[in-house]
């Protein structure tokens, strides 16, 4: 369970979104997800002229389930993934280097190699060293191998890690406006995780509700938590042209109240219990500040299930609120300073005395440290580039 906090402009969404581009480039949708955000020369980081930009991604195959293991039955501890991006004139950007490795073990020479991409020319090599080249013509400059690790048959380490990064979950910008896809009626399907922006949640919903006894019950649990015993379930209509609409059974009013006539919040705490009550949620769950539009008696319970999902799954969430961060310290998350001299994202874990005066800051309104966060006694931990 990881928490962000820091002042507004310090990186914390770019974060966020650089791990949304890591999980498009590893699910194949790369190129349409920079072009969504304007291009690559508004992802670069402003300081610098138009370069290159990495990705290093250090996975643990213990996580979720069993372990990765070869034909062989050796199992694979972990897995190194490594993505680099180059300018190109012609398309913005091109795949420079693509590598998929285990982790070097110390007892032996070295990992091994199962993708290895560079400027167009790749390979991929199982564990019993099974050879598969990919031709030139089989992939674009500006698509992964691993994305399409379903289409030329990879070896089944690549792909465990595409399914790995299909099953992340990063929502910055969950929509409950007025007009959102949300407040409509959906046509029914067999939905398993949320969409970035919560556009399915009604089939979601749905599908979970209605099939899961363990997700009913932590939803009914948690709406009576925020809104008392008053709420009975959750029903569902088929409509005449197929559609489906979805509705709240309280026992203090004669009709259901449609899901389309909720408060921006009450919905969007509907979209949080999809997210982290989903059995099905993946391996990652990030979510850019979830208490937008939430009640304050509300946030505890988010907490509680957040940290409950991140047994499972990794659990990132970024927030100004000082009573969610005080209730997810509380439940035991590991906090992350995000802020941002001289334009520069720098991460900072927090010692125990610095996190409480941290936290003194933020109960008195003063909410973020002087320069440098001497302080707060921050120590360094890592950083980035934003």
């Amino acid at each position: 369970m990881n928490v962000l906090i820091g002042p507004n402009g310090s990186g914390k969404s770019n974060l966020l979104s650089g791990i949304g581009l890591l999980q498009q480039a590893g699910s194949g949708n790369l190129a349409a997800a920079i072009a969504g955000q304007g291009g690559i020369e508004t992802i670069v980081w402003r300081n610098e002229p138009l370069g290159e930009i990495s990705w290093k991604l250090e996975l643990s195959s213990h996580f979720q389930g069993e372990p990765v293991t070869s034909a062989a039955s050796q199992p694979i501890e972990n897995l190194d993934y490594e993505l680099l991006l180059s300018p190109s004139n012609a398309v913005g950007f091109e795949i420079a280097r693509e590598i998929l490795c285990s982790y070097p073990d110390p007892e032996k020479a070295k990992g091994l190699t199962f993708l290895n991409q560079s400027y167009r020319q790749a390979i991929m090599i199982g564990s019993e060293r099974e050879r598969l080249e990919v031709p030139p013509d089989g992939f674009g400059p500006t698509q992964t191998i691993l994305g399409r690790a379903r289409e030329v048959a990879a070896p089944r380490e690549v792909c465990f890690l595409y399914e790995r990064f299909a099953s992340w979950g990063v929502y910055q910008n969950l929509d409950v406006h007025w007009d959102s896809p949300v407040r409509r009626s959906a046509a029914i399907g067999n939905e398993i995780r949320l969409a970035a922006q919560g556009h399915n949640l009604l089939p979601l919903l749905h599908t979970l509700y209605s099939s899961n006894a363990e997700f009913q019950s932590g939803v009914n649990n948690a709406i009576q938590a925020a809104f008392g015993n008053d709420f009975e379930r959750l029903e569902f209509t088929r409509l005449e042209d197929g559609q489906l609409r979805a509705q709240l059974r309280w026992k203090s009013l004669s009709h259901l109240q449609d899901v389309s006539d909720l408060s921006d919040g009450t919905l969007r705490f509907l979209m949080l219990l999809a997210i982290l009550l989903n059995p099905g949620r993946g391996d990652l769950v990030a979510i850019d500040e979830p208490e937008v539009s939430l009640d304050p008696s509300m946030l505890p319970i988010i907490a509680e299930l957040a940290f409950e999902a991140s047994r499972t799954s990794q659990v990132i969430v970024s927030t100004h609120s000082p009573e969610f961060l005080a209730a997810l310290i509380e439940q035991g998350a590991a906090t992350t300073v995000v802020q941002a001299p001289e334009g520069e994202t720098k991460l900072s874990t927090l010692d125990r005395d610095a996190l409480a005066r941290w936290l003194q800051k933020y109960e008195s309104g003063g909410l973020f440290p002087t320069a440098g966060g001497r302080d707060i006694g921050l120590v360094p931990d890592s950083v980035v580039k934003s």
